[in-house]
């Protein structure tokens, strides 16, 4: 079974270079377009899961993939940012 990873969209914090580590910011207006054009993909990849870390910006990026393709998102702590 092929594991796709990707990275959450581009926030707003990711634009003033600020290090987020567990602390969050929202997408920005390109990192929902980033969300969207991932979730096509996604979708004509024929991807059925969506796993995410539980951080806010993972998430946010999470919902719209896992909206396109009609599936329920499983949360994983252990997959958020590491020493940051």
């Amino acid at each position: 079974m092929p594991i796709f990873l990707s990275r959450h969209g581009q926030t707003q914090w990711n634009l003033s270079g600020r290090l987020q580590g567990h602390l969050d910011s929202p997408l920005t207006p390109l990192g929902i377009k980033q969300a969207q054009q991932l979730a096509l993909k996604a979708d004509s990849l024929g991807i059925k899961r969506v796993i995410s870390s539980d951080l806010g910006r993972a998430i946010q990026t999470a919902e719209i993939v896992a909206s396109q393709l009609s599936c329920p998102i499983n949360f994983d702590a252990g997959l958020a940012l590491r020493n940051p």
